[in-house]
């Protein structure tokens, strides 16, 4: 056998392993480098290596994981519908129809939770439809609802309170709601437009001006002046620099 069909046979092997091999709990071998290595060092049969595994003692040395969500599952798709509703709620700036949904679910996957998906959605992972005046009506209602009930349960020391809490708590929301719109807008702005990397370190032109510092949150917040943020914007998008800020990248 030449070493090209060796290394042929060797990776069929890695493959079925990671196919067909189950832990006691039903759970897959996560595809990674230390998993790897301890296959290698077994030295087993395949089929022995899968019989092997079912005991805890010998699968406890393995990293595992869950199976992928079935997306043809309808209770999962309900899941699905449920968690978009929840994370559009929360975040207001896309809506919860059937095309973000088949979007989310492309991009993360059947099963996805409201976090990630918000996570994605502010890093520009999946790009979703804002919501329409029905939804943006039905959660204006939802937050009178709300705030109705609290005040109807609500005693009297509470209530002065919970309006100067509420005043700016909604100044604040909507300020990041704000904020995460004109992100949004500046992310499409820029969509099909290539511009380099945003560097870690300040590029030359800043470097003589700034000294030789990291291009981090600190030093766009403290120490960029105008001029700074102008030349970035130019060289790099203004994209790029704002997810530095927010810690995106």
């Amino acid at each position: 056998m030449t070493d090209e069909q060796k290394e042929l046979e060797r990776e069929k092997y890695f493959t079925f392993i990671y196919v067909k091999a189950r832990n006691s709990r039903g759970q897959l071998l996560k595809q990674n480098q230390a998993n790897r290595a301890l296959i290698e060092d077994s030295h087993m049969p395949l089929e022995l290596f899968l019989e092997a595994v079912k005991q805890d003692k010998f699968a406890s040395q393995f990293l595992w994981q869950d199976l992928p969500a079935d997306k043809k599952d309808s209770k999962i798709l309900e899941q699905d519908l449920r968690t978009l509703a929840q994370a559009a709620l929360t975040n207001r700036n896309f809506g919860a129809s059937e095309a973000n949904l088949s979007l989310a679910r492309s991009v993360l996957g059947a099963g996805f939770s409201e976090s990630d998906l918000i996570d994605a959605y502010r890093t520009r992972r999946v790009v979703l439809t804002a919501p329409t005046a029905e939804e943006r009506q039905h959660w204006q209602e939802l937050d009178e609802d709300a705030q109705k009930l609290r005040w109807m349960n609500a005693t009297t020391p509470q209530l002065k309170q919970e309006v100067r809490d509420g005043y700016a708590d909604r100044r604040a929301q909507a300020a990041q709601a704000e904020a995460d719109r004109a992100f949004a807008a500046k992310q499409e702005s820029e969509t099909g437009v290539s511009y380099p990397p945003l560097p870690d370190h300040l590029p030359e032109f800043l470097a003589k001006r700034f000294g030789n510092q990291r291009l981090d949150r600190n030093f766009l917040v403290k120490k960029a002046d105008r001029d700074a943020y102008r030349f970035l914007h130019q060289k790099f998008g203004v994209v790029a620099v704002e997810e530095r800020l927010r810690g995106i990248r």
